[in-house]
């Protein structure tokens, strides 16, 4: 496929460390960008608001999406979502060609032809492994061991390691795994150990005093490429799936509300690989819903042709269809074999 010029930056979650990091220099890597510089945000809504005013293809940005443990990243989805809104009563104020003014088709084939986008949407997909280790300034005893810290996700994600093996140390949340290691290097406190992955004991020059603490051997986490403009795949093969990421809005609250909803995606076989709610703000009963829907890309025309309906049934019900990606999973393991993996997620 046709080749785009790599982006000049691309933003994620940071500080350096996070598996935020790890995962868009894995991204990086694949995508034979060279010289793209990563910059660490200090929140998901500053990497998702960074690339809104840059120009198609000059900054992307990555964000978690979904672990296979913990689930969604709600904050994600939930600014996304957001952020979609927003941009559509810009649109309509200066004139511009707001996303729910494309036929949702047209925003599919904007994205596979790597045309300007009218915000910010999901392009890209990598599931990156998810290891945890339990850090330490080197040369710490495990037994005089008094506070752990880490990200909260982190800290459930090796919740029966720290009650199997520190029953009695106290854990503290902070806003990254990274942080805590960072915290551990600058507070010099040999009593103290942080759980994070193998690129932050490497940065904050700690011990990986005990390896792969996480509670599930299968840990992954899915991370999204957010761009204004579409990438080519690297190979075919990881364009033969692709997933269409929506938030429906408006789903009454009556019996066989939702039902009603989903019967268009079902009458036209349309497969949903996910079906998430999130609540409306002040409103108790009322829900918005995360949908995947996950097409065959080779019949993308038909695939195009067959949202619109569906897209145009729901409108019908009075459901906005809010688009929020298009995208396809990188495989790391048909990339060139010379391309390096890291050791974690």
């Amino acid at each position: 496929m046709a080749s785009l010029k790599p982006p000049h930056t691309v933003y994620y979650l940071g500080p350096a460390g996070t598996h935020s990091d790890v995962a868009t220099q894995h991204l990086a890597a694949l995508l034979s960008w060279k010289d793209v510089q990563a910059v660490p945000l200090a929140s998901i809504s500053e990497v998702i608001q960074a690339i809104e005013s840059e120009a198609p293809g000059e900054s992307m940005a990555c964000v978690p999406l979904e672990n296979s443990v913990q689930g969604s990243v709600t904050l994600t989805w939930d600014r996304l979502m957001r952020k979609t809104v927003h941009s559509l009563a810009g649109s309509r104020a200066d004139g511009r060609k707001s996303p729910d003014q494309w036929v949702l088709s047209e925003l599919l084939r904007a994205i596979d032809q790597r045309e300007e986008l009218p915000l910010p949407m999901l392009v890209a997909a990598l599931r990156e492994p998810i290891h945890h280790h339990l850090l330490t300034l080197p040369g710490a005893d495990l037994k005089k061991i008094a506070k752990i810290y880490s990200h909260p996700q982190v800290l459930a994600q090796c919740k029966n390691f720290l009650e199997r093996e520190f029953p009695k140390v106290e854990t503290v949340a902070l806003s990254s795994s990274a942080e805590a290691a960072k915290l551990v290097r600058d507070e010099r406190n040999f009593s103290y150990g942080a759980l994070g992955n193998a690129a932050a004991a490497t940065l904050y020059e700690l011990e990986m005093a005990w390896s792969d603490v996480e509670d599930d051997c299968d840990n992954v986490t899915r991370f999204g490429l957010l761009s204004k403009i579409g990438i080519p795949c690297q190979n075919t093969n990881d364009c033969a799936v692709k997933t269409l990421s929506l938030c429906l809005t408006g789903v009454g609250n009556r019996p066989g509300g939702l039902l009603t909803a989903l019967t268009p995606f079902q009458y036209y076989g349309l497969n949903l690989s996910r079906i998430e709610s999130r609540p409306v703000g002040g409103m108790f009963g009322y829900y918005d819903f995360f949908v995947d829907v996950v097409t065959a890309h080779h019949e993308a025309v038909d695939v195009g042709r067959i949202v619109d309906i569906v897209v145009s049934m729901l409108e019908w019900q009075d459901i906005s269809v809010l688009p929020l990606g298009y995208y396809y999973d990188i495989d790391p393991a048909r990339q060139n074999s010379s391309t390096p993996a890291p050791s974690d997620g």
